[in-house]
């Protein structure tokens, strides 16, 4: 994204704040923090979420990725009890596991790195859920302690 789009995303998320327009500016929010961490301005990202409010009358959907989005630059930023909490909100607020898998695998598979690196052992029950399966074999199998943790590194996406 050019940085004239950042500057007009920006206007138009401040004329959706001053309109009252809770559901674009929600969007615009989640879409300005996307943009952040796709080009891994996690500064930028956290000046954005310092300096304006996501709205309380925002739908869920909305919700559970903006807390996605805290939980990625938390963890970034080595914050890792405020990334879990972020990350634990996403889930509650996350749309059905059928309705959007992709995000429900992205969510589930920071959070298993986030309670690794906080030292702890992710429920095994997790592992079983089917849509997420497939998607934390290798996250499992640090868990079960098979296999060394740092010969799996390289395959072993964050998003």
């Amino acid at each position: 994204m050019t940085p004239f789009l950042f500057s007009l995303f920006l206007a138009a998320q401040r004329t959706a704040s001053l309109r009252h327009d809770d559901e674009t500016q929600a969007s615009l929010i989640n879409r300005l923090l996307r943009s952040y961490l796709h080009y891994s301005l996690y500064d930028q990202a956290d000046k954005l979420i310092s300096k304006t409010n996501f709205p309380a009358s925002a739908p869920n959907s909305q919700y559970a990725r903006y807390h996605y989005y805290l939980g990625r630059i938390k963890t970034v930023q080595l914050d890792y009890t405020a990334a879990h909490t972020n990350l634990q909100q996403a889930i509650r607020r996350a749309p059905a596991p059928k309705l959007a898998p992709g995000f429900y695998q992205a969510v589930h598979k920071l959070f298993v790195v986030v309670e690794l690196l906080m030292g702890d052992i992710p429920d095994r029950s997790l592992f079983r859920h089917p849509v997420l399966d497939k998607a934390l074999r290798g996250y499992f199998d640090i868990v079960k302690g098979e296999t060394h943790p740092l010969l799996l590194c390289r395959s072993l996406p964050l998003s």
